[in-house]
């Protein structure tokens, strides 16, 4: 592995990517390089919750989330990152959580339901 090589996890595929730009927030690569789109840029300052991941620093340890709009690329390195797309999807399920907002007619525009996991609400 070269030093400037970031490795890490999204949505269970490992991404390599060499000589990284330490400025670039994860959203910019995740919507860029992923074809995952689901992590949005809504306010651009962690508030709104539309940019959060869920974020495992080793397959042991507890599950947190973080705002990919505010933080760089660089500290993802050895990490795995769960977008909305990795907790479900048509092929493969639905998480329970988002059954329910189907089931009880929520909406979902796409900004502020992938935000959830940063207001409490556990996935």
């Amino acid at each position: 592995m070269s030093k400037s090589q970031l490795i890490f996890a999204v949505n269970g595929e490992i991404y390599r990517v060499n000589n990284p730009d330490p400025s670039e927030r994860l959203v910019d690569f995740l919507r860029r390089e992923t074809g995952y789109t689901s992590t949005k840029i809504g306010c651009g300052e962690g508030g709104c919750g539309a940019c959060a991941v869920l974020v495992q620093d080793s397959p042991k340890s507890k599950l947190y989330t973080a705002n990919s709009c505010l933080v760089p690329i660089c500290y993802f390195h050895g990490k795995s990152i769960t977008t909305t797309e990795g907790l479900g999807n048509s092929t493969k399920g639905f998480h329970p959580v988002q059954n329910r907002v189907a089931e009880f007619n929520g909406t979902q525009c796409g900004y502020c339901t992938p935000g959830l996991p940063s207001r409490g609400m556990l996935f």
